[in-house]
């Protein structure tokens, strides 16, 4: 199953980015049909990967990178995208019954906060990634 993940422009010293999102990935329609009815970005649309990386992914699925033209790393807001997480949990925590395993995406989201939280502080974007 792919999780989702954040990756900031820059590392914190002495700050752990690592958070976990195989719930996000896993609920990510459901994620994306509440943010639009909620009004904020959904999650997928600060998605965004290096194209080395993108590169590499294609090769593995048999595809000749050459024949795509892969686009340029993007980097989005951290306070951007912490508005749209804090929004995402505050919604669930106040309508539990919105979709399955609500505890557990609070959870995930949560951890997402702490990370876009200090990445907003530190005045460093970040883009969402997904690991295959």
């Amino acid at each position: 199953m792919p999780e989702l993940f954040i990756v900031l422009h820059r590392e914190i010293p002495g700050f752990d980015s690592q958070v976990n999102g195989r719930m996000l990935s896993e609920r990510e329609p459901l994620l994306t049909r509440l943010a639009k009815t909620i009004d904020v970005v959904p999650l997928m649309e600060f998605f965004s990967q290096d194209p080395e990386e993108g590169a590499g992914f294609l090769e593995d699925l048999g595809v000749d990178p050459s024949e795509v033209e892969l686009p340029e790393e993007t980097w989005f807001s951290s306070l951007q995208g912490l508005q749209t997480v804090q929004t995402l949990r505050d919604h669930l925590l106040a309508h539990p019954a919105t979709m399955p395993d609500t505890d557990r995406i609070v959870e995930e989201l949560e951890d997402w906060i702490r990370v876009l939280n200090k990445a907003s502080q530190e005045k460093i974007p970040w883009h969402l990634a997904v690991d295959f």
